[in-house]
């Protein structure tokens, strides 16, 4: 009896081996589909089903679906508020895709982690962010209708040279939102060990810079342009000890400007752009989602239905029609997800944050380019911050979202490397 079990082991053992050979492979595929998903809405079915895939491969392999992180259980929660919405939305045409989009980002996130266990791939992810950041700027190039923006700090000549040749435009506000989170994850491995890059990544970490940071000046998005500032100082008080002092005298100068009375001008030079004339608008945005909060506490309205119900329900008058999210990240989550979600959203945030934070501290004495990408993931998460408080495009109505994911889903293996 026991000869005859020995074979059927090693049988399952190769079987198993093969099979997380395969789910190996099916990292890139998804990644590959992922972007196609970015590039059409059409492709996100095909995505959601390599997501299905990998999943079964792994859990054939490895006997669990998953590899666990910090933030499995509110992750577990914003998708469970998530199937929710389709079932409280009046909107299933807006609402659908909004939840695969989520549900595809909560797979990269989890693929991310797996695949990226050692140096070599995790090197290989901080290449491949600079990459996404060089296609986006450059598709900005022929994507982005620049005869709409008010460029006071850019000839206009010079912007009239830049004709958009897709059928598609790029809102450059969405552009400016994920230029502002890749900058400073770029920056972070050169400015903590530049020497230890090899040559390839230097070239491109340079090129990188050299065209994203002029297309996010371009876009006049303040609310981006803000972040990846916000984000860079960050960066360079993780970096180095007078960073801090710059932390402390920028507060200091905001806290003045606010005790002399210019916090109005502040927020008002912040709160407009080509959408929106001003901070007043704004507010009452603001004010239609703290409506919908109130009244759909614990499901929201759905993912995707913000336009529709205001509309429907909370009509604006600053405003014209159909504006399309809340123009705040953290109440845009709650006014889709409920205050359930909301909290699970915080939660994933705040242990994002967590294991970003343990891994540069964990990593100093492996790698140190491995604790720049932390620290660069962390300033990442300050930029996230400060751009939802004027903005939500890093939300889900809009395809780029999954890669938030596929940051926390870096910070997260980062922190199993550490471990």
């Amino acid at each position: 009896m026991e000869i005859a079990k020995k074979p059927a082991l090693r049988h399952t053992s190769t079987l198993r081996a093969w099979v997380g050979v395969v789910a190996d492979y099916a990292t890139w595929l998804l990644a590959l589909a992922v972007a196609a998903s970015i590039a059409t809405e059409q492709a996100l079915p095909l995505a959601l089903a390599v997501a299905v895939l990998q999943l079964i491969a792994r859990t054939i392999a490895y006997a669990r679906p998953i590899t666990r992180t910090l933030a499995d259980w509110p992750i577990l929660g914003l998708a469970i508020m998530a199937l929710l919405s389709l079932a409280v939305t009046a909107r299933m045409d807006l609402t659908g895709p909004q939840v695969g989009r989520l549900l595809l980002g909560i797979a990269l996130y989890y693929a991310v982690v797996s695949w990226a266990h050692n140096l070599s791939r995790l090197q290989l992810v901080h290449l491949g962010f600079i990459g996404v950041g060089i296609v986006l700027a450059m598709g900005a190039m022929v994507g982005v209708d620049w005869t709409g923006q008010k460029l006071f700090f850019v000839p206009t000549e010079l912007t009239n040279r830049l004709t958009r040749l897709t059928t598609e435009s790029i809102n450059p506000n969405v552009l400016a939102g994920y230029l502002a989170l890749l900058l400073p994850i770029s920056l972070g491995p050169a400015l903590f060990a530049w020497r230890q890059l090899g040559r390839m990544t230097q070239v491109v970490l340079i090129i990188g810079l050299l065209i994203m940071s002029p297309i996010l000046l371009l876009t006049q998005s303040r609310a981006g342009v803000m972040a990846a500032g916000v984000g860079l100082v960050a960066l360079g008080a993780l970096r180095w000890r007078w960073g801090l002092i710059v932390v402390l005298i920028l507060s200091g100068g905001g806290v003045l400007a606010f005790a002399l009375g210019y916090q109005q001008v502040i927020l008002e030079f912040l709160g407009s752009n080509v959408s929106l004339g001003g901070m007043a608008e704004r507010q009452e945005i603001w004010s239609r989602a703290w409506f919908m909060i109130q009244d759909f506490f614990f499901t929201g309205i759905g993912m995707g239905s913000f336009a529709f119900v205001t509309d429907l329900l909370y009509p604006l008058f600053l405003s014209p029609p159909g504006v399309e999210h809340a123009h705040n990240l953290f109440l845009q989550v709650a006014v889709d997800l409920g205050v359930p979600g909301l909290l699970a959203y915080v939660a994933t945030l705040t242990l994002v944050v967590v294991m970003a934070w343990r891994a540069r501290q964990g990593l100093v004495e492996v790698d140190a380019s491995m604790v720049g990408l932390a620290a660069g993931l962390l300033a990442a998460q300050v930029a996230l911050v400060a751009h939802g408080m004027l903005d939500a495009v890093t939300w889900g109505m809009v395809r780029p979202s999954v890669m938030i994911w596929a940051i926390w889903g870096t910070a997260a293996a980062l922190w199993r490397l550490r471990q």
